[in-house]
């Protein structure tokens, strides 16, 4: 999954010049835009079936048939570089693909984000994206979009999509609220629901 990129500063002033307490985005930037798909495709070979990326042409360290792209930087994502720019390697193939520019966001259907096969990659929202990824770090009950409300002595069911909270209702039991949670966000996304 990939969008532009967010801008963040430092606490303390805003390009506005104001100050904010602690780290602060400052908005989306435009995601630098890909090369030709024909000058893509003159450097490289796409296997869909196996999603890998090969180097068509030999490139300083590199030989023709040469896996092109490696994982960099904490986000997981196969990069390669291109004329001294480093793309990720999703988005060069679906422009290899399609000819066009890649969406904002492309989803890997399966989570993983250095499986590139074609089949595993689809065009999603910000929120169908987000809804395809497992349990956050931060998750503290081991279920996805359920917490313990206190006030009540109950569980209770919350999934977000664009921006807005859906309520799933209270819960005597955890069990009870995973299951209404899988409900709701099957509803909300479809096949882009995950469950954990």
């Amino acid at each position: 999954a990939d969008a532009a990129a967010w801008r963040w500063g430092r606490a303390g002033t805003t390009d506005r010049g104001g100050t904010c307490p602690g780290i602060w985005a400052v908005g989306m930037t435009k995601r630098k835009p890909l090369p030709d798909a024909e000058y893509l495709r003159s450097l490289f070979v796409y296997e869909s079936d196996t999603g890998l990326l090969r180097w068509r042409i030999d490139r300083s360290n590199k030989r023709a048939g040469d896996i092109a792209g490696a994982r960099r930087g904490e986000a997981g994502y196969l990069q390669v570089s291109i004329d001294n720019r480093l793309y990720r390697v999703h988005l060069v193939i679906w422009k290899m693909v399609t000819g066009e520019e890649p969406p904002n966001f492309i989803d890997h259907r399966d989570t993983k984000k250095w499986n590139n096969r074609w089949g595993n990659l689809r065009p999603a929202t910000k929120s169908q994206n987000q809804a395809n990824i497992g349990l956050t770090i931060r998750n503290k009950t081991g279920r996805k979009s359920v917490f313990w409300y206190k006030t009540y002595q109950k569980w209770a069911v919350q999934v977000w999509k664009d921006g807005r909270a859906y309520f799933g209702g209270y819960h005597v039991t955890a069990e009870a609220a995973s299951e209404a949670a899988d409900n709701l966000r099957y509803k909300l996304f479809g096949e882009f629901a995950r469950a954990a």
